[in-house]
């Protein structure tokens, strides 16, 4: 080591595990009518949630069960990561339309769909989308079948029409231009979503020699189908010399189909799309009714990370930092919190107490429900009216709502160690009216002594009052501002030091490992985010044998104000 003066410089390089580690990444499954289902999905924007999922719509699935994407979309406007998960029962069928050949002679491009009492309920590999692809009559050949990005009957609303191009030189090309609509019975007429130029050579080229192959073009650029082609057919009709052109003759339908309601639509519309059990429609009244049964089984299952939704489970692959409730039922609020304290250990759930009317009926859920004791989850109460822009009318949401703006909010502005509460940093703009309002001292007291943290109306106004986790007995894991720090500090640790799997078992690595952490929990400690740390590394001759090391690190998170005893001394 140099002693004479100078500038001497070492970069520690902290941004390979830390990069790892996003402070406010959350995590919510939820009902919507579109988008890719059963899939855990990265959602990194606004925009890019409502291209996958649509508008956040109370009226699809009501307060019980339709709260969760406007959680997600609140969340998404501060952070640019939350995993998605769109929850539908394996009965639910795609909607779908299908182009068949006919060689008996007419030599003609015929369009069919499989109803949704015998519907396509999976198409997750090729082998399951040649099955519909078989014969299925004399002389008939289908080639090619398109389907939407996610099952259910929303996606019965879509509709197509492909016709040579405009372009007289590129329709001699075999090119053709497929549209894809919407039909909405608040307009007169299709609104045209997406337009391709596409052709069924699988050779074709674009001026720029991208492919024109109608299977790539859907597959790569929509965001609404998908297409899967069967060579064999398609073969066929290359074969055969038939011009393409599909779309509705008639000119109009009626939408909603029974209602009388005539719209211009030039498409073919897809059909067979539902929802399976989830979902049953009230022929007389439309009205739209959500099997409850089905509907906890289904959150159950994506909170507890089981069947089909093991990637919520994947530590290795997927990190979050929040577990988002939406005034779901007490069974699945068990399940969040058996995500978060038993089966990932990284993350803390947001959960309210379902919509009670009183500050007694909160407490009682308290004590009723199964997150009794754990600094892995907080409550929030209660209930509050808003203004919804997205349908226009005024909805009552939960507690949840306004946390998962402000979480992410604050943490941007401040950083995650500070409270998300009190006036400085848990004020609530667009509230209309608590379902009641914890405006005593002694009624604070009591969900205090319950740890549950209200939101409460003050002369200033609408304010978080209260940064509590679940955990009964008093210790810094009780402060919610605390658990987040330890939690991204553990997950920080552990990205950094599994590099060190497989090195040297000896002085030399046990002082890097040491050295890093060092610097890592320095930086905290300068956000004031710790009063003090300690790391000691290292192993014992047992530990030697065993092939472990240990890593020891004592950590003293800053504490938080929850009291002012205001002494005035008259002299």
């Amino acid at each position: 080591m140099a002693i004479s003066p100078g500038v001497y410089t070492k970069i520690i390089d902290l941004s390979y595990y830390l990069q790892e580690v996003p402070i406010t990444t959350g995590f919510i499954p939820f009902f919507t009518r579109r988008g890719p289902d059963n899939k855990l999905m990265h959602s990194t924007g606004q925009d890019y949630f409502q291209k996958l999922y649509g508008e956040p719509n109370i009226n699809d699935y009501g307060k019980k069960y339709g709260l969760g994407p406007y959680i997600a979309f609140n969340h998404l406007k501060y952070s640019g990561s939350c995993y998605t998960l769109r929850l539908l029962p394996d009965d639910a069928t795609y909607a779908n339309l299908f182009l068949d050949l006919n060689t008996d002679g007419t030599g003609s491009v015929e369009v069919r769909s499989i109803p949704a009492s015998t519907g396509i309920t999976s198409l997750e590999n090729d082998a399951e989308k040649a099955q519909y692809m078989n014969q299925i009559g004399s002389n008939i050949y289908p080639f090619i079948m398109f389907y939407p990005i996610g099952r259910g009957d929303s996606y019965n609303d879509f509709g197509i029409t492909i016709k040579p191009h405009s372009n007289p030189v590129l329709a001699s090309e075999g090119v053709y231009t497929l549209n894809v609509y919407e039909t909405s019975k608040e307009l007169p007429k299709d609104n045209l979503k997406e337009s391709f130029d596409v052709s069924f050579d699988p050779l074709a080229l674009d001026e720029e020699g991208e492919s024109r192959f109608i299977e790539e073009v859907i597959n790569r650029y929509s965001d609404i189908l998908r297409c899967y082609v069967d060579e064999e057919h398609l073969n066929l009709f290359l074969q055969s010399d038939v011009s393409v052109n599909v779309e509705n003759p008639l000119g109009v339908i009626e939408y909603p189909p029974g209602s009388g309601i005539q719209i211009e639509s030039p498409a073919i519309h897809f059909s067979g799309g539902s929802e399976g059990s989830l979902v049953t429609v009230d022929p007389v009244t439309g009205r739209r009714l959500i099997d409850s049964n089905v509907a906890i089984s289904l959150l159950v299952q994506a909170y507890q990370g089981m069947n089909q939704y093991d990637d919520v489970i994947d530590l290795d692959n997927v990190y979050f930092s929040l577990v988002y409730d939406a005034g779901y039922p007490p069974e699945v609020k068990e399940a969040i919190r058996a995500l978060a304290e038993d089966l990932r250990r990284d993350c803390v759930a947001i959960v309210d107490l379902g919509d009670n009317p009183n500050l007694d009926k909160d407490i009682q859920a308290r004590n009723s429900y199964p997150i009794l004791d754990t600094f892995f989850a907080a409550y929030f109460t209660p209930f509050s009216k808003i203004y919804d822009v997205h349908s226009g009318k005024n909805i009552w949401v939960s507690p949840v709502y306004h946390m998962s703006d402000m979480i992410p909010k604050n943490d941007k502005i401040y950083s995650l160690h500070k409270p998300n509460a009190g006036y400085n940093r848990g004020m609530i703009a667009g509230i209309k009216e608590l379902r009641y309002n914890a405006k005593t001292i002694g009624q604070r007291d009591q969900l205090y002594l319950n740890q549950i943290n209200p939101i409460v109306k003050f002369n200033i106004g609408y304010t978080v009052w209260g940064n509590l986790t679940s955990q009964k007995r008093p210790s810094k894991l009780s402060n919610l501002s605390t658990v987040r720090t330890v939690l991204y500090i553990k997950r920080a640790l552990e990205q950094f030091c599994k590099w060190y799997i497989f090195e040297w078992n000896n002085d030399d690595t046990y002082n890097a490992v040491a050295t890093e952490i060092v610097g890592f929990l320095q930086t905290l400690q300068d956000a004031k985010a710790l009063d003090g740390y300690s790391v000691e590394v290292g192993a014992t001759e047992y530990e030697k044998k065993q092939k472990i090391m240990h890593v020891n690190v004592v950590l003293i998170p800053v504490g938080i104000i929850e009291r002012i005893n205001l002494n005035l001394f008259i002299k």
